[in-house]
């Protein structure tokens, strides 16, 4: 007959079986996955966002700095500039008036001498335009999909217009027949003076307001 063993003695020998412990792998496998993976955001954050976040700044700081030197720029150095120009633009066309007033070497010297300061005047002129240009480009750069820098863009391209229309009001004797009117100088004046002041007004709200960003794929979609 096999002997049994008594349930009580068999329930207390599993009782104070020891359990075996885990092993060295075991024990070290997940702290070796755990410094991993904290390396491994260590390592994005210092080589890929803080970078990618500092370049950001950087942009959006030299991107105020332009659009400041742009209204600095139109609003102090533009306005006498044009005027220079206008006035170039009265004084060569009251020169042509007086052509059957004035012995004709008398009024050669006088027109040869106007359209020099007139022709120095649209040099200082294009020479703004053209810095004006550059920083326009400059502002437009950061985000052209945005709608404020499109709005921009948009002025800018009016500006150009206005400027070019007035710029063609140069009287030339060997092309024009007859002189730029008062009324027409002073109109194409006016008129780049009112896109002008648009620009600034535009640039002044740039600057109390975040940076201009180009919208995402996402907002996009939901616009449209």
């Amino acid at each position: 007959m096999r002997a049994t063993m008594d349930p009580m003695l068999l329930s207390l020998l599993t009782a104070v079986t020891p359990t075996p412990e885990p092993s060295l792998g075991d024990r070290v496998f997940p702290v070796i996955i755990g410094a991993l993976v904290a390396l491994a955001g260590s390592v994005f954050v210092q080589f890929w966002l803080v970078p990618r976040v500092d370049t950001r700044k950087r942009r959006e700081q030299r991107w105020e700095e332009d659009v400041l030197a742009l209204g600095k720029l139109l609003t102090f150095e533009h306005p006498p500039i044009v005027s220079g120009v206008r006035v170039g633009l009265h004084t060569v066309g009251m020169v042509a008036e007086a052509a059957g007033e004035l012995d004709g070497d008398q009024w050669s010297a006088l027109h040869a001498q106007e359209r020099e300061n007139l022709r120095e005047a649209n040099q200082a002129f294009n020479a703004l335009r053209l810095q004006i240009d550059w920083l326009s480009d400059r502002v437009i750069s950061l985000a052209p999909t945005n709608s404020a820098i499109q709005q921009f863009g948009e002025l800018s391209r009016r500006y150009n217009f206005r400027h070019a229309k007035l710029m063609l009001l140069e009287w030339r004797p060997d092309l024009d027949e007859e002189a730029p009117t008062t009324e027409e100088i002073n109109k194409a004046g006016e008129a780049l003076n009112a896109v002008t002041i648009e620009i600034v007004t535009a640039l002044k709200a740039m600057l109390v307001s975040p940076p201009p960003r180009n919208p995402t794929v996402h907002r996009r979609a939901r616009k449209e």
